[in-house]
């Protein structure tokens, strides 16, 4: 069976943070931040300045910069978050999560830029929102993630927006958040009324990733099995192989 990439980007995503951030310069033992070169205020200011360009090379090159510089630059990203740029707010909201745990002191800004009149920077800050709640969850410091509840309730009414790719975000995002975003399951099962297939398939891999109750979980997958769209009923039959228990393979393999 062929699983489109898209409909397992969240579980990649999260593989990614696990081997990628942890560690990274927002979760340094103190001897190793220590030995960090102070950066001056003017330097951030200038490779946050460079958020602002349209070439994607340029971007990418301006946020490992910024990464490398570590905690120090997350307060100039978030004021960025206001500026009058639309792609320096959406490349802000981009770079957050790459920084590290520190950047969980982003969390309000971004849910302030969900109603962003741009739709560029509420799909960025949606999905970064996300990033930022997985992330925390796999540091081995113990850290808690301080506004998750503030986080799933703003997604919730981000499934709502006007914007395909926003909502898609957002139910992404709320997948990435795992057992956390329980709160969110009722939403995300009404999506799958949705028209678009994309939706319905992102609501479905949201459900699979939170995972619980689990239940209600592989009863509503099992039903996402006679979607109409090819790419939901495979979202839906790869999350329950995932899950694994007997019923999630039973109603899998009665599919078949």
């Amino acid at each position: 069976m062929k699983i489109r990439f898209y409909l397992i980007l969240p579980v990649l995503w999260l593989v990614q943070i696990c081997l990628v951030f942890v560690g990274s310069s927002g979760c340094h033992d103190p001897e190793t931040a220590n030995s960090i070169p102070s950066t001056s205020a003017k330097q951030i200011r200038k490779l946050i300045k460079r958020l602002s360009s349209s070439q994607s090379k340029e971007i990418q090159n301006a946020i490992q910069d910024l990464r490398e510089i570590g905690d120090p630059v997350i307060p100039a990203l978030i004021q960025a978050l206001s500026n009058d740029n639309v792609r320096l707010r959406a490349h802000a909201a981009k770079a957050l999560p790459v920084i590290g745990i520190g950047a969980h002191e982003a969390v309000p800004a971004l849910i302030q830029a969900l109603g962003d009149s741009h739709a560029e920077v509420r799909q960025q800050a949606a999905f970064s929102l996300g990033l930022i709640g997985a992330l925390t969850t796999v540091q081995q410091s113990g850290a808690v993630y301080p506004s998750a509840e503030e986080t799933v309730v703003a997604l919730i009414a981000t499934l709502q927006d006007q914007d395909l790719n926003v909502r898609s975000n957002a139910a992404s995002a709320l997948g990435m958040l795992g057992e956390v975003a329980e709160s969110a399951v009722p939403a995300l099962i009404q999506v799958l009324n949705a028209p678009e297939a994309r939706f319905r398939a992102d609501a479905v891999a949201a459900l699979g990733l939170i995972g619980t109750p689990v239940k209600l979980v592989i009863s509503t997958l099992t039903q996402a099995l006679d979607d109409k769209n090819q790419d939901v009923r495979q979202c839906a039959r790869f999350h329950l192989e995932r899950i694994g228990t007997f019923d999630a393979l039973q109603a899998v393999k009665e599919s078949q």
